[in-house]
């Protein structure tokens, strides 16, 4: 009513100049219907799967982005609907719920990128969700930190975070080292905590407010959202631009393809070595903050399809990693030869979403399966 009123007073003001009457007058009106329309409608507006209203992620000062807490929602990873529900520290959950700080029982945290968070799936089905399911019973509570487009840097920020700031208790960290990470850390290079985007920050402001009051607001920023935002070639790092070789990619599948290989002879001259000293470094300052915590760090690498097709168990990335867990006194998991006993493009198919680089519900719970077989021998 307040904004009605401000318009009326406004168009009333512009009386004393009658050739702009009709003009003004059909602006008014239209920005009041769509207005009203906006507001008449939100509930259905907010119900379509992954309308750009639902606006499940949100920047952090602390650690880059991450979720939204508390929300009971879908998201959507391709062709995916999927339900997204997060707890009061924004990791996925099963449920929306409060987190204690401090805890009775055991608390083994994941953190990863978009694999860990589990894209496309309902958090039941991916690998966190059924480990969580599998070890409750033994008074276990399993936490998901994981995030698209996280890397190791990420992954030390967002612990120290976790551990410092806001006092939260875990005994096991296990962190699931992607194929990306090594190009991700050069794209968050110059990244450091408390570092504001005042830009980004308006833009959100204003995204945020369109498209809960205009109908054609949300529209535009929902179509700049298909365009730009999923299906562009840089997308797999939020508000930045794809790095290593700093070029542009002729296409999404040849920029995924050169994600996944920081190791291979091209590409770590370029950006590979660079990428994996700095990995080196924030995982290593990751695991100096969990055990002055008290907290077990194990390790996790796991392959995308380019590397099942290599048919390649030892890769670089493998061997890197695997002396980093025994130079560090770490947990080690390798899942590598979980995807190559057999002919590569039937692995690929069974465990991956198609034309995708993610596991799909089958390749989730091969991933669970052997997590908790490892945490059954070696838990302590």
């Amino acid at each position: 009513m307040k904004y009605l009123i401000d318009v009326c007073r406004r168009w009333w003001s512009i009386m004393k100049y009658p050739k702009s009457i009709p003009l003004v007058t059909i602006i008014m009106v239209f920005i009041l219907l769509d207005y009203g329309m906006a507001k008449l409608y939100w509930k259905h507006l907010s119900s379509i799967p992954y309308y750009f209203a639902v606006n499940t992620r949100r920047d952090d000062m602390h650690f880059h982005h991450t979720l939204r807490e508390n929300i009971d929602t879908v998201d959507r990873w391709g062709m995916s609907i999927y339900p997204l529900k997060t707890n009061s520290l924004g990791f996925r959950d099963s449920d929306v719920r409060v987190v204690q700080k401090t805890a009775n029982k055991k608390r083994i945290l994941f953190i990863g990128d978009s694999f860990t968070e589990g894209l496309g799936l309902p958090f039941e089905k991916t690998f966190v969700g059924i480990v969580s399911d599998r070890l409750r019973p033994n008074n276990i509570e399993v936490l998901n930190a994981g995030v698209m487009s996280y890397s190791p840097k990420l992954y030390h920020y967002k612990l120290k975070y976790l551990l410092d700031t806001a006092k939260v208790q875990m005994n096991t960290v296990v962190v699931m080292i992607d194929m990306s990470d090594m190009q991700d850390e050069i794209a968050y290079k110059e990244y450091a905590p408390g570092t504001q985007n005042l830009f980004r920050s308006l833009e959100q402001i204003i995204k945020r407010y369109a498209v809960r009051n205009s109908v054609i607001g949300n529209m535009v920023f929902r179509a700049a959202y298909t365009l730009s935002e999923r299906y562009d070639k840089h997308a797999a790092i939020p508000g930045g631009k794809a790095t290593g070789t700093q070029k542009d990619y002729a296409s999404l599948e040849e920029y995924t393809y050169e994600r996944s290989a920081w190791y291979s002879a091209r590409n770590y001259d370029a950006w590979g070595r660079e990428g994996s000293e700095l990995a080196k470094y924030h995982l290593s300052e990751l695991v100096k903050l969990c055990k002055t915590h008290g907290a077990e760090v194990v390790l996790a690498v796991y392959p995308w399809p380019r590397q099942i097709d290599e048919n390649d168990a030892e890769n670089r990335h493998v061997l890197y990693w695997r002396e980093f867990a025994r130079a560090h006194n770490v947990g080690f998991i390798n899942l590598f030869a979980l995807f190559m006993p057999s002919d590569p493009d039937t692995v690929i198919e069974q465990y991956y979403i198609h034309d995708d680089i993610h596991f799909n519900e089958a390749g989730h719970m091969l991933v669970a399966q052997s997590l908790l077989k490892w945490y059954s021998t070696h838990a302590r």
